[in-house]
Formats: structure tokens, sequence, C-alpha cells
């Protein structure tokens, strides 16, 4: 823990202070409240939406046609969908997972999904794991 402290330290000291110092640059426009990224192998990016909807980004351009719409997302608060990870396999299974809410406003919970993503949709979907309910949509 004492090193893992000492790193954090030295990384924060030398890190910039301002942010006139950070380079950013903009690669699309267009997304409704994006919340999770996943990189795949061909330079595509899959964009979760907190209302629901994944999308994709390839050749910096933000394609028209949602990948998917992830039926029963809670959105509220700090609920939603959240993030899309690809399996450590991906090029050869193409297999994604998804986090998100579910539920209502009395009875929510957290869901993970895997997916098949066939390079222009989420197909396959099935529940991997849905956590226990819970009264108030926070910190999921």
């Amino acid at each position: 823990m004492r090193l893992l402290s000492a790193i954090l330290t030295v990384f924060m000291l030398s890190a910039p202070l301002g942010a006139q110092d950070v380079a950013h640059e903009i690669i699309t426009d267009g997304l409704n409240d994006p919340w999770g990224m996943a990189f795949l192998p061909n330079g595509d990016i899959l964009v979760t939406e907190h209302a629901g909807t994944v999308r994709l980004i390839r050749d910096g351009q933000l394609v028209d046609e949602p990948v998917a719409v992830i039926d029963g997302v809670f959105q509220k608060s700090q609920g939603g969908l959240f993030d899309v990870v690809l399996h450590p396999e991906h090029a050869e299974n193409k297999l994604v997972y998804l986090s998100y809410a579910t539920g209502t406003a009395d009875r929510n919970a957290t869901k993970l999904i895997r997916a098949s993503y066939t390079g222009s949709a989420l197909t396959n979907i099935e529940t991997v794991y849905v956590s226990d309910e819970r009264s108030r949509p926070a910190h999921y």
C-alpha cells in the first residue's frame, strides 16, 4: 500500500497543473450522454449512451443506426447504461459485456449482459448477473 501511495504521489506531482496543458481532439459529435467506450481491434469504437443505446464510431464518424437499444435500462440519477467491455478473446469470439441499471425508482438493480457483436449489431444477448434490488437509484 505504501508503494502504491508513493507511486501515485510521484505521478500527481509530475502531472501538468493547468487544463491548458491537456491536448484533446474531438473525433465525433452527435452522441447523447456518452458513458462508456470499447476500442475494437479494427479501430472502431463502441460507445454506450446513458439512456440505453449502443453506438458505433467508424473512421471517426458516428454511424447513424445504433448497434443496439438495450431493453430494460432504468435511467434516473446515476442509473442508466454504463460500461461496455470486450471479452479478452474478442478478436476470436466477438463477445462484449455491458452493465446497466434495471428496474424502477422503487426497486432497481445492476445487470450484466453478454452479447455477440456482428460488426454492426449486438445479437445473442444473455444475462450474466443481476444484483440484489435496492430502493434508491445511486451507487450501482
